[in-house]
């Protein structure tokens, strides 16, 4: 049903079309899987017919930016980069991602995870809206620059500075370091955005478990194989591990450990049981009862 033609307040004639929802036939209802399709179409016709019609770029609904522009990809930055990912294209979001993962994994203190940064073309500073977040821009093109929490909660200046000063975190072997080094610097020379990707998993997946070693990896991914819902967490353990060996970021097996000796204590060492025998494989001694084994007077 459509009413005759009218002239609103501004004096511009339109028609108004009531169409009844539901098909009384058959029950189904009307649905328009794409409403900007539909609104395409009518603008088509109107061009057709020779009549006016309007623009019909999409664009941000605050901003009034088309989506294409180096504007509209700076404020949607996240929604541009994952149509851009999983196109298979280039990401500067994603770049810049990276680069921050490696930066956080090999850093020891949030001095050095700037250098780090620097190193693999990264600038970072302080957001001046945004009270404890930095933001991140490439070297060679500052006008593509991400704030931390764009980039996910765990990156802003806040997260970051407390993760490297966590003492539950294990710092970075210097070996792993350097070759961590090597391949980024690799990976940022030609571009090759999916290596620079995939090093930042590797070197997210060590320093969040703290390995030291190919070796560590294997126990981890063996303890949880059969436990339910980790089947993603083991595929991905085995495929850092895989990566990490062929590019040499952790050794097979970790340096073992140097024994720690107590004070008085030369040429003795300590069992399980907490009591002492000598090295020469006699008999533990019981000389010395430990304080909470005495009994009760």
């Amino acid at each position: 049903m459509s009413s005759p033609p009218t002239q609103g307040t501004h004096h511009i004639p339109h028609a108004h079309v009531v169409v009844n929802n539901t098909n009384l036939a058959t029950g189904r209802r009307l649905q328009d899987p794409d409403p900007r399709a539909l609104k395409r179409s009518a603008q088509r016709i109107a061009r057709e017919q020779g009549l006016s019609c309007y623009e019909d770029e999409p664009r941000d609904p605050e901003t009034g930016v088309i989506p294409d522009s180096e504007a509209y990809a700076r404020r949607n930055a996240h929604i541009v980069e994952r149509d851009r990912m999983a196109r298979g294209e280039y990401s500067w979001v994603g770049d810049i991602r990276a680069r921050v993962d490696v930066a956080k994994g090999i850093a020891r203190s949030p001095e050095d995870f700037q250098r780090a940064l620097r190193e693999m073309g990264v600038n970072v500073r302080e957001s001046a809206s945004r009270k404890g977040d930095w933001v991140y821009s490439l070297a060679g093109t500052p006008s593509r620059q991400v704030t931390g929490s764009k980039l996910g909660a765990s990156y802003s200046r806040r997260e970051v500075t407390g993760w490297l000063r966590s003492p539950a975190r294990r710092a970075p072997e210097p070996v792993t370091v350097r070759n961590v080094h090597e391949v980024a610097a690799g990976a940022i020379e030609v571009k090759d955005l999916r290596e620079l990707v995939a090093l930042s998993e590797a070197v997210s997946v060590v320093s969040r478990g703290g390995f030291r070693s190919l070796s560590a990896m294997d126990s981890a991914a063996s303890r949880m194989r059969g436990m339910p819902n980790r089947e993603a967490t083991v595929a991905r353990l085995e495929r850092v591990r895989q990566y990490c060996a062929e590019h040499g970021i952790l050794p097979e097996r970790s340096a073992a450990q140097p024994g720690r000796r107590v004070a008085g204590q030369t040429g003795m060492r300590s069992n399980h049981g907490g009591r002492q025998e000598h090295r020469s494989g006699g008999r533990p001694t019981h000389q010395q009862t430990r304080r909470d084994e005495r009994p009760e007077r």
